[in-house]
């Protein structure tokens, strides 16, 4: 029985490291609250925190639709042999 390299182990890493990418830019973004604890500026009577939190869950919901895209496209093209 031959062992079938996966795809990253083939050289074939970049989709998955963009997918990552898009997946972790949000958490950092996140995680560095100072940059958005404040009040000003504030859009539509809602302070930066609250819009800053809002405006991240759509980007994050961008990012993680990009992301599966992305990886299943690379499958996919696997798949069908379009990577030697």
């Amino acid at each position: 029985m031959q062992h079938q390299p996966s795809s990253i182990a083939r050289g074939h890493a970049r989709p998955y490291v963009l997918a990552t990418i898009l997946m972790g830019v949000p958490v950092l973004a996140l995680l560095a609250v100072p940059v958005y604890s404040h009040k000003d500026p504030v859009i539509a009577g809602l302070p930066m925190f609250y819009w800053w939190s809002f405006l991240w869950i759509a980007l994050i919901s961008v990012g993680t639709g990009l992301s599966f895209r992305i990886i299943e496209g690379s499958k996919r093209r696997d798949l069908e042999g379009g990577r030697s």
